[in-house]
Formats: structure tokens, sequence, C-alpha cells
């Protein structure tokens, strides 16, 4: 019976359109929704949010996402800092501890001064780089940034990329240096004689004079003509600490300091550094000398002295004694060969040659520094120099940057090559506009390609970021860019893989990373997310009553089946009701069960799909069937009527049954699929259990009968048989999807 929709409204009205109670139910019936809705929502937003991380679809990501996924700390003023890390970062974090880290990068980017700046604040917004091997902190890749960084402007990337530069410097940029100094008067006269020995390794020293007045200018003069320096240390080499405690700071430095300063100034000496006597001083005394000197060194002798390089941009720093009584050639190499771009180890003696007391270094040891030195590649600095070290930053040849790029694949260090390394080094595909890109693909490469190759590589990458329109991409250009996982285990192109990244690669640029993050999830997708699936279908009219009385059979399996009907006015309408009940579906097989390739080439297409098709569909969704497949009988079909079938049903289903027939598993968002006979006279239920062992999530076996029991032809299986299918399908964990849900994998793996 039909009712019209106006006659129902009227009656609806005129009845008040029910009780109280009525109104109550419908009213707990929105809230359901709405709650439902929001909390839907709630798990889209943070799904975004979470697979944006580190990826360019944190660009699209809008405040109204991180209020509805309940991410307490973002805002519009600080939504431009959080999306800056989102797409920077190269950690995966959990709701839980992205929420936290969110917050505490809107902290870093609330901050007013860079001298509210610390390690601390940096590490919990996710900054890497900011601790030493020991685990202590690295304070000077923290006074680094400061240095570097603009007020106001404390965004994750930018952090982050100064904390890369320091350690790229550090590695690459910054020279590595050795300064030796040598203390008192009586010094002057073996350094003069010995200038043969630091000209001989173009080495420099510093001469710490005492005693001025009693010195011979004219050497000191010569030492500065070859490249030395003079430094101040004490006129009368006083005990600055007990002295200036005696006598008081003021006249401490006017007996000690200014009186040989003056004197030395008037000679025409530069004297920019001053070395304690004795090494002895107070915090007084090191700020009184800050204001006159820009370095000031210390003295180290004590026993069991550790050798080791400083901050080449230290003003206070420690001479340690390489002295007859404490001189050990091993201690000495091993801080050299420990020594990091932007450090100076600070060396010092008092004469060259022996002396009546220890206070020397033989000219034979002083040569096994300098030799080292010198085939370590290290900066011979004199202390003026020392603290320059930034404005004199080692010479690198092509070859030695080229190794840089070789060595950088696969690693973090590959984000802080900057343009000028790549050009130096002769990759001229390299700019600032894909810079970015190739960083990434360099970090992300997993393989080790000689300097040709790698070339080629990163020009074709370079090529791949400049594309437009990802419809345009191909297997071969992605595999020739190095893009891994792209073909099956018999090397054959896997376009699934490929598929899928082109569903899912956002518009351009196209990045290499962000591909390859792609063709990974597929196969993590495959193994560990993705449900198999099997699919059972039955066809033609005469299994509806045989599928019936097997309900109790797919119950006891949980296990879903699709009826296709054919010569539908003759079925029983009330079973086929009951089967949808239990969960099972409906499809199409043809209104009379024709031949679909040679029906249309005798009628015309349109005239088979009025006969054959769209005749039956209609009775069947007027009786309230939800018809979204179609098998074809006989599994007859052309390429003109698989395009007109998909204008009306979302699954086309074909039918195989021929001798040899290989039993497998095909991609579950496929729209065409193959029924793969179970029959009698087709079954084999090895083949069955072989295809089901070599499933790979996201892929359905598709089987398909045509009645359950013995029939008067072959177009049946057994109940024993399709039990035995149930039983292997559900003891192998396997989804049991009637059609329509079989596309639907993906859902239903969330």
């Amino acid at each position: 019976m039909k009712i019209r929709i106006s006659t129902l409204v009227l009656a609806l009205l005129l009845s008040g359109c029910g009780g109280g109670s009525d109104k109550a139910e419908n009213s707990n019936g929105n809230s359901n929704v709405d709650n439902n809705g929001a909390e839907k929502l709630k798990l889209t937003s943070t799904k975004k949010i979470l697979n944006a991380q580190g990826s360019p679809e944190s660009k699209e990501t809008s405040q109204q996402d991180f209020e509805s996924a309940g991410f307490t700390c973002v805002n519009s003023t600080n939504l431009d800092a959080i999306k800056d890390y989102l797409s920077s970062t190269k950690e995966k974090l959990s709701k839980e501890q992205l929420d936290e880290r969110l917050c505490s990068v809107a902290d870093l980017y609330g901050l007013k001064s860079k001298n509210e700046l610390t390690a601390e604040l940096m590490q919990k917004a996710g900054i890497t780089g900011l601790l030493k091997d020991d685990g202590e902190v690295n304070h000077w890749a923290v006074d680094e940034v400061k240095l570097a960084i603009i007020d106001e402007e404390f965004k994750y990337t930018k952090l982050q990329k100064l904390v890369d530069q320091f350690h790229y410097n550090q590695e690459y940029v910054w020279p590595k240096q050795i300064n030796l100094s040598f203390d008192d008067g009586g010094a002057l006269p073996t350094l003069y004689n010995h200038l043969w020995l630091f000209s001989k390794y173009d080495a420099k020293f510093t001469f710490y004079a005492s005693f001025y007045d009693d010195l011979d200018k004219a050497k000191i003069v010569e030492l500065v003509k070859s490249g030395h320096e003079i430094g101040h240390h004490g006129t009368k080499h006083l005990n600055a600490e007990l002295y200036s405690a005696e006598h008081g700071i003021d006249k401490w430095f006017q007996e000690d300091v200014y009186s040989q300063l003056v004197k030395m100034k008037a000679d025409g000496f530069n004297i920019t550094s001053f070395a304690y006597p004795y090494g002895a001083h107070s915090l007084a005394t090191d700020n009184l000398l800050n204001n006159h000197f820009s370095h000031i060194r210390k003295f180290a002798a004590w026993e069991n002295l550790h050798y080791k390089g400083e901050r080449s941009d230290g003003v206070f720093t420690y001479g340690l004694s390489i002295d007859s009584h404490m001189f050990d050639f091993e201690k000495v190499k091993n801080a050299i060969d420990n020594l990091k771009g932007g450090e100076t180890l600070y060396l010092a003696s008092h004469a060259i040659g022996v002396q009546g007391d220890v206070w020397f270094i033989t000219a034979e040891n002083l040569e096994k520094v300098l030799a080292y030195a010198k085939s370590k590649n290290l900066q011979f600095c004199k202390t003026s120099e020392c603290l320059n070290f930034k404005n004199t930053e080692k010479s690198v040849t092509t070859d030695e940057l080229i190794e840089t790029i070789i060595a950088s694949q696969g690693s973090e260090k590959a984000l802080s090559l900057p343009k000028s390394t790549f050009a130096s080094a002769g990759f001229s595909c390299v700019n600032e506009t894909n810079l970015n890109a190739v960083q990434e693909y360099l970090k992300t490469s997993k393989s080790a390609f000689t300097a040709p190759d790698l070339k080629i590589k990163i020009c074709n990458v370079t090529e791949l970021f400049e594309v437009t329109d990802k419809s345009r991409l191909t297997i071969e250009q992605l595999v020739q860019v190095g893009i891994t996982g792209l073909n099956t285990e018999d090397k054959a192109i896997n376009r699934w893989a490929f598929d899928e990244v082109i569903a899912n690669l956002p518009d351009a640029p196209v990045s290499f990373s962000k591909v390859q993050q792609l063709v990974d999830e597929f196969h993590y997708n495959q193994k560990y997310v993705w449900p198999k699936q099997i699919n059972i279908s039955f066809d033609d009219g005469g299994a509806l009553p045989t599928l019936y009385n097997h309900l109790w059979l797919f119950d006891k399996y949980d296990a879903t089946f699709t009826f296709y009907a054919s010569f539908y006015h003759d079925l029983n309408k009330n079973q086929m009701h009951k089967l949808v009940a239990r969960g099972h579906e409906i499809g199409h097989h043809g209104t009379r069960h024709v031949n679909a390739e040679l029906y249309s080439a005798k009628y015309g297409v349109e005239q088979w799909l009025e006969d054959d098709v769209l005749s039956q569909l209609r009775l069947m969704e007027q009786d309230g069937f939800d018809v979204k497949s179609f098998a074809y009988p006989y599994g007859a079909h052309s390429l003109a009527t698989d395009i007109e079938l998909k204008k009306h049903f979302k699954h086309i289903r074909k039918f195989a049954a021929w001798e040899g027939l290989e039993y497998k598993g095909e991609r579950s968002d496929g729209i065409y699929t193959y029924g793969l006979s179970v029959d009698s006279h087709m079954y084999d239920i090895d083949k069955v259990k072989a295809a089901i062992d070599k499933l790979r999530g996201g892929e359905t076996l598709y089987l398909a009968s045509h009645a359950i029991g013995v029939q008067g032809d072959i177009w049946y299986i057994t109940a024993e048989n399709l039990e035995s299918i149930l039983a292997y399908a559900s003891e192998k964990g396997l989804k049991f999807c009637h059609t329509s849900e079989c596309m639907n994998f993906k859902a239903s793996s969330n």
C-alpha cells in the first residue's frame, strides 16, 4: 500500500504530533544525535591533527580542528606557531603527548625576550640537539640560539634550525684550533731562538711578558713581525688573589697591571690579553680585567690534569701546562683528537729548552705537539685570533663538501646542509625553492649513492618537487627518484601502492619524504591495520530456499553472504527480507538471467539494460531492498555493459569457473571483481585454504556458488564443504563481508 506523504503530514499535525512523552523521547534522540556528531567530529579532528605531525597537511589544520579535538592551548594568537611545529616535527606523538607538547610550543612562542629562553623550555617544545653526549645541557648551543634569534620569533622551526646550524658549524664549518702560550720574561730569548721551529709548522704563539722593563724590546718586535703576539703577565708577577686581598684591588691593578700596560702600549704593542701569574685570581680581579682585556687566561698545572678543548668564544680560559713535569704527549694527542669545531686547545709553558727548574718544554716535545696538531689540520691561533674563529672558518675542498653530502644520506644531518654546500659541491639542481625537499630526501633516503648517482637522484627529486598536478605522476618517475616499496614480491609494479599514494598525496609541491611515507603507510596498513576479508555469494533464484534453510550455519560462524537474485518475480520476498534482517545482502543477478555480452550485442546496450537490469531493480527497490551490487549471469560481460552498470551499482561481480582456476584475493576497493567458483565440480578446499593463507590486509577472497546442498546439476556446494570454508576462514581471523561492506574495509579498520 502506498500513502502520500502530504496525507501523512496532515494526520500528524491533526494529532498534535504525539504526546509529551513522545516529545521528550524525540528531544533525547536529538541530544544523542548531537552528542554522537560531536564525538565523531572530535575523533575526525584528532586523527587529522595526529596525521599532520611532520606533514605538509599541517597547513590545512584550523583552530576549529584543535578546539574540536580538545587541544587546550591552541588559540588564534599561537595557531601559526602550532602549525609551524606540526609541519617540521620528526616525532609521532599520541594525543596526550601532543597536547602537552603543543602547550610547550605555545609557551615558547609566548616569550617576549630571548633572555627568557632556556634549554628546558626548548626541550619541552621538542627541540633536539641541546644535550651533550654525557647528557648535560649544551650551553654553547643554547647561547648560539640566543645570539642569533630575534625577540618574539620563538617558533619551533626557527629554533630547531639554529640548533642544527650550531651542530653543522661544529662539524663542518668552524675550525679546530690550538693556542700555545709562554709565560714570564725568561721565555723571550728561548722563543726568539726557536722562531724557525714555529715557521716550520706555520704555527703562532702568544708570549705573556712580565718584568717588561728588563726585556729586549728588539726581540719582542721580531716576534711580532713573525706573526706572533705579545700579552701581559704582570708587571712584577704578583699573586693577584693574595695581593688584592691584602692591599686592595685598586693597588694590585695599578702596580701589577696598569703600570706595565701603559708602557707596552706606548711602545706600539697591541695588548688584548692577560695571563694570571701563578694562575691565581678572584672574581673581583676577573671583573676588573674584563674591562681592559678581551681575553683572560688562567693556568692549570695540577695533578691528574685533564687536557681538553674549550669554547673559542670564551673570555676566560685555562692554559693547560705542558711544562717538563706535566708533559704527557698521549694526553695531548687525545685532546686534539677529541676537539670539535669552534673549540681551542690552550696549552701553556714557560720556556723552550732545559732550564734550572721544571718550568720548560724541550724543543723535541714542542715539535711533537706542533707536528701532530698540523697533521690533524688544527688551526694555530694566537690568543687574540682564537676568539675570532667564526671569521676564520676553515676552507673546505669540493671533495670534502661532496663527502659531507654523501654522508648525510639517511641522517638527520641532511636537514642542516645549506644551499651553499650543494652549490660549491656542484649539485646544480638545488636552489632556495627546493632546498627543503632535497634535505628531506637525503634524510629519508634508505640508499647510499656515490656522487655521480646522487647528483642524478637529487635532480630527479627536484623535478618531482616541481610537479603541480599529482595525477600526472607515474610509478616509473617515483621509482626513478628512489621511492621504495612500489614493486610486489615478484618484482611486478604494485599498482595498489601507487593508487594509495595518489589518493592521499596533498596538492603540490610533491615531497619525496611524503611519498615514501605514504608507500610505507600502505605496507604498514596491509600488514597491521586493514582486515583480511572473505565474501561468499550465491547466484540465481533457486539458491534462496537453500540459503534460508542454512541460516543457522552462517550464524554459527558469524558469517554474512550476498544472494544475487534473478527471476525476482518468482521469489519468496518474505524469505529475502528475513535474510536481510539476519545481516545478509541482496544483490541483482538479472531479470531473466540473460547473457549480457550476447544480448547487448544483438539488441543494444540500452535494451539489455532495461530488459535484464532496470526492470527488476525498480521492483526490488520498491519492495525495500537496498541493491548496491550486480553479478553477471554466466559471468558474461563487455566493456560497454561494465560502464553502464557502474552508473547504477557500487560493485559489479563477474564469475570464474574455468579449468586451472587459481584462487586468490583481490583489492577490497575494486569495483569489478571475480567470484571464484566453489561449486561441486570446482571445489578444492586445499586451494581455498592456500588463498586464505596468502591474503594480505585490505584484500578480499570472493567465492561464489549457486545453492547449498545437492541439486540436479553441478552448480551447488554441499553444506559440509561450505562449513569447511567458514570454519577455516573463522580460524584464520578473516572478516566475513557481504559485497557492499567489502569496499568499506578502511572504515572497518578504524
